[in-house]
């Protein structure tokens, strides 16, 4: 899969300028920068090894704040999936609930007729 400039700096989470940078770096002469509307396409193997040279320079303080962040956001999306789950099983107990009263009051009718 091939990608642009702009694509591999969505995925590193960083800006373009900085993927340029890198680029340069692994690229050396044979670097060419995007001109108009023909965005020039890196092969998966210069996306690789960019990503390994933004992940070298990083901070480590920053790649824990990122992996904090996304454990953060699938904490979240497990939450609300949990939570759903929970109104689901509420919704389905206050239904068999009012199946039991519905059942109660029928054979409570049933019983006063045989009464009379």
């Amino acid at each position: 899969m091939k990608l642009t400039a702009k694509d591999i700096a969505e995925r590193y989470n960083t800006n373009v300028n900085r993927i340029y940078y890198y680029l340069k770096k692994v690229l050396g002469d044979n670097y060419k920068k995007s001109k108009g509307k023909n965005p020039v396409m890196y092969d998966e193997e210069i996306v690789l090894r960019i990503g390994n040279l933004i992940q070298d320079t990083t901070p480590k303080s920053e790649r824990d704040k990122e992996y904090w962040r996304q454990k953060s956001i699938r904490l979240q999306k497990e939450n609300n999936n949990l939570k759903m789950e929970i109104d689901a099983i509420q919704n389905i107990k206050d239904s068999i609930k009012l199946l039991n009263d519905l059942d109660n009051q029928k054979t409570n009718q049933e019983t006063q007729k045989n009464e009379y």
